[in-house]
């Protein structure tokens, strides 16, 4: 192998490395959103996580629209971005959930999706011991749950 291709190699291999330690912190999170919530999660495919610089602009760190796709904020420490996919994951769990005949959210009941989530995700962040970088349920102000 030529060196140009050698280094191209190597860059390869390290960007190969590092979305596999992605996909490993995805699962696991998924994974934590199904151990700590009331969702079965058998069968279910853990969605995908993609960054985007609109969830800074709309001043969030983690949004879920829908579908298959928990959208971050490309600002995020590696404990915040933890922290967030597992919030992110709950609610597409709900999501999940309601499209298998489960009862839907009446409209007016975010609060109570949100609620769950950031039980979730705050259980996480004191597991983790990191009161001190991340906030506990600062987004419910915010979202008028509070």
């Amino acid at each position: 192998m030529t060196p140009p291709r050698m280094a191209i190699f190597a860059a390869l291999l390290i960007s190969m490395s590092a979305s596999a330690a992605l996909n490993l912190n995805e699962r696991a999170a998924f994974r934590e959103a199904c151990e700590l919530s009331r969702y079965t999660c058998k069968g279910i495919r853990p969605p995908w996580v993609r960054e985007s610089i609109f969830v800074d602009k709309v001043g969030a760190w983690g949004y879920y629209f829908g579908g298959r796709t928990i959208w971050l904020s490309p600002n995020l420490t590696t404990e915040q971005r933890y922290v967030v996919m597992v919030h992110e994951m709950v609610h597409y769990l709900q999501v999940y959930e309601d499209e298998k005949g489960f009862p839907q959210t009446a409209p007016g009941e975010s609060c109570v999706r949100e609620e769950e989530a950031y039980e979730i995700s705050d259980k996480v962040v004191r597991r983790l011991g990191l009161q001190d970088k991340i906030p506990l349920r600062l987004n419910l102000l915010r979202a008028q749950c509070v």
